[in-house]
């Protein structure tokens, strides 16, 4: 059987991020249970509250050095949450095979689709042509382990 690396990303996330931050709550939300693949609605992974601020996290993993928007069907759901007050939303991108870990706003994520980009890419990272910010990281074995106070300082600063 083949290794999911997305779903085996999403949670390292977050046994990850609650061993660094206790006090915060990150709840996942589960997907739908129905006998159809790729057909569930909800606009993240997870929900994350600093005692302000309401965000919302999806993890998305790559092998290349891109994230097609197709394989990113959130994003606008992720556009209609953001528009209440004190809400914000997210995508952790682990680009597997160049060992990085950004994380990039809905907004900023709308921002390079509306540019007429059909991905999010590692480049964009390095050109600051955008504002992707990257996770501190090492890679001791086949995931990541991030320091997720970046994470934390991006969406207090939001």
């Amino acid at each position: 059987m083949a290794v999911n690396y997305g779903k085996n990303w999403e949670e390292k996330f977050k046994t990850q991020f609650k061993a660094q931050f206790s006090d915060l709550l990150l709840e996942r939300i589960y997907d739908q249970v129905t006998m159809y693949k790729d057909v569930s609605q909800n606009p993240a992974d997870y929900y994350l509250f600093d005692g302000s601020t309401l965000a919302y996290i999806e993890c998305k993993e790559t092998g290349e050095g891109t994230l097609n928007f197709s394989k990113f069907p959130q994003l606008d759901r992720m556009l209609e949450k953001i528009q209440y007050k004190n809400v914000q939303a997210y995508v952790l991108i682990w680009f597997r095979s160049k060992q990085r870990v950004v994380v990039v706003s809905a907004e900023e994520a709308d921002k390079i689709r509306q540019d007429g980009y059909k991905s999010i890419a590692l480049s964009m990272l390095e050109k600051k042509s955008y504002n992707i910010i990257e996770i501190p990281a090492t890679f001791p074995r086949t995931y990541p382990v991030c320091d997720w106070s970046k994470l934390v300082e991006v969406i207090s600063n939001d």
